[in-house]
């Protein structure tokens, strides 16, 4: 997957904004209503947290050693690793 542009999150954030204003502006919500709607709000908020940062902030485990071997001019080879671990 490619990593989000800015411009593709500033345009969900909008969208965003707009639903949750038409949810507001358009429902006359119970309390308990209300509450049931702000705890999925919040577990919403925090399902696509954590699948941006899987998405967008975190790197292989392998990500350094690979720039290292980059800026080294000798690309690393998918069979480098086939035997590392084992004795």
């Amino acid at each position: 997957m490619t990593p989000m542009t800015l411009s593709r999150g500033l345009a969900i954030a909008a969208v965003a904004l707009l639903v949750g204003v038409g949810i507001d502006l358009l429902v006359d919500l119970p309390t308990g209503r209300a509450v049931l709607l702000g705890l999925g709000g919040c577990v919403g908020i925090i399902v696509v947290s954590k699948w941006l940062g899987k998405v967008w902030l975190q790197r292989p485990e392998d990500y350094y050693e690979r720039q290292r071997a980059l800026r080294a001019g000798d690309a690393p080879s998918a069979h480098d690793d086939a035997g590392a671990g084992h004795a």
